[in-house]
């Protein structure tokens, strides 16, 4: 898929499309596995993600087994919401560690800076926890 430029290539990508991981590592110079390839691959991703939307066209990309992928609407719906949720799971994780930090050992401002961020977290996880029981049927 890459014989034109990555360029016109871009360009023609839609929801549906990808781009095999062997044209990504002859484009990229870089075998997948590396470091090199995953930095570059993300890099790209978010490249076409912004063109896209530029062109006003939301489009979701993502990395499967090294090859590219434009995501259709079910796909991307999909792929979001897991997202979506493991978003909230890092954000519950990071609350519970911030619950456990001994803040015998800050100064007062810090101690209060602390608290003022330990409150807000905990708040909006109640609140997205009460979103989640209070949903409207469909």
């Amino acid at each position: 898929m890459l014989t034109k430029t990555l360029s016109e290539e871009l360009s023609t990508l839609s929801k549906g499309d990808s781009i095999p991981k062997e044209q990504l590592e002859k484009y990229f110079g870089v075998e997948e596995g590396t470091v090199a390839f995953g930095l570059k691959s993300l890099g790209l991703c978010e490249r076409i993600m912004m063109e896209k939307e530029q062109a006003g066209e939301t489009v979701t990309v993502c990395m499967k087994k090294g090859s590219l992928h434009v995501l259709d609407d079910a796909s991307s719906s999909n792929y979001n919401s897991k997202a979506f949720e493991a978003g909230i799971r890092k954000c519950n994780r990071s609350n519970r560690r911030m619950l456990a930090v001994d803040t015998s050992s800050l100064s007062l401002e810090q101690k209060n800076i602390h608290i003022q961020k330990q409150l807000r977290q905990s708040r909006i996880l109640q609140g997205m926890e009460l979103g989640k029981k209070n949903l409207l049927p469909a």
